[in-house]
């Protein structure tokens, strides 16, 4: 998995003698967990997101393009020391065609209108370590069905992380959710979270992934709803294992 293709089959043409096994799963449940130091540095860049967050609230306004809107972001972000940035955003009209409000991309020079559903997944590394705050806002009185929505993916991530304990596979702890969020009203889908760490992304939160959550892993979930006319939201933290 974390070796090119490419170098791969050199390797194994000019070497027929070796036998290459994949030993990326070892190391990796070595990495997933996180000693103090390194629990300390994936809190302060949640620090940061949070604060990089409310500087876009305060001065979020109607006209502002998409990318003006991350730049808040991200100046608070390199201000405070994170080494890393990663910011996506969406927004539209919350109750068009789905289709007309694209899907959490990187930013572009559409101008957010009152009245438009605003999703941000707001991300950075500090000191080599990740974490993302994922948010819902609304530029004006908003709309009764997004407000529904939003607090089904909130209660959805409490219902989750209420029922976590460590040792709970992965799809066990997906499921419970999907359960949560059927039971009010929506479906569940991926992506819903992820592992992170000295990468954002190092195991996806899934039905297909058995692997277990333990104590002093760190990983980000929001929950992804979607709902019968097609409209979608999520909203999520980074959280930190305990015992």
């Amino acid at each position: 998995d974390m070796m090119p293709a490419g170098l791969y089959l050199q390797l194994a043409a000019r070497h027929p003698d070796i036998v290459f096994v994949e030993s990326a799963p070892l190391i990796m449940g070595f990495r997933h967990k996180k000693s103090a130091l390194e629990q300390e540095l994936v809190s302060m860049a949640a620090k940061i997101n949070h604060d990089a967050l409310g500087k876009m609230v305060s001065e979020l306004r109607p006209g502002m393009t998409e990318a003006e809107a991350v730049c808040l972001v991200e100046a608070h972000q390199r201000s405070q020391g994170a080494d890393g940035v990663f910011n996506i955003i969406s927004s539209g009209d919350f109750g068009a065609d789905p289709s007309a409000r694209a899907s959490v991309f990187l930013p572009g020079n559409r101008r957010i209108a009152s009245g438009d559903c605003v999703i941000v997944e707001i991300s950075c590394s500090y000191g080599g370590y990740w974490s993302q705050i994922v948010r819902v806002m609304t530029m004006g009185s908003g709309d009764t069905d997004l407000l529904g929505m939003q607090q089904a993916a909130m209660k959805t991530l409490e219902v989750g992380i209420a029922e976590l304990r460590p040792g709970m596979p992965i799809n066990v702890f997906f499921d419970g959710m999907v359960r949560e969020a059927a039971r009010l009203g929506y479906k569940m889908i991926t992506p819903s979270g992820h592992l992170c760490g000295m990468d954002l992304v190092e195991m996806r939160i899934d039905s297909k992934v058995t692997y277990p959550l333990d104590s002093e892993m760190t990983f980000i979930c929001h929950p992804f709803l979607v709902d019968s006319a097609g409209r979608w939201l999520f909203w999520g933290n980074t959280f930190v294992m305990t015992a």
